[in-house]
């Protein structure tokens, strides 16, 4: 697996890293948009994890049939962090400071 698809995958996802560190920066300096981001950052994520291993053009080692457990896991990981986002008490104080 060489090429452009390769290259496209991976510049992707250099720039949802990039994003994802970010959103953790705007979360330790209190930025007031930082929730927001981190959001937009785990969605972001979440969508690529699941082209990545659902299409052949990044490599992978994964035994055969256990892609859909990857995808759900994954899944499953950013759902978690986007409802804790959207329904902690402590993240709305956050936000209204």
């Amino acid at each position: 697996m060489r090429g452009l698809p390769l290259a496209l995958i991976l510049l992707t996802r250099v720039a949802a890293t990039g994003f994802g560190i970010a959103a953790g920066l705007a979360l330790l300096a209190r930025r007031p948009a930082a929730v927001t981001l981190a959001k937009i950052s785990l969605i972001a994520t979440a969508a690529l994890d699941v082209f990545v291993y659902s299409t052949p053009f990044f490599p992978n080692n994964r035994p055969p049939g256990d892609t859909p457990i990857y995808v759900a896991a994954s899944l499953v990981y950013c759902a978690v962090w986007v409802a804790y986002l959207v329904r902690s008490k402590r993240v709305r104080e956050f936000e209204g400071n």
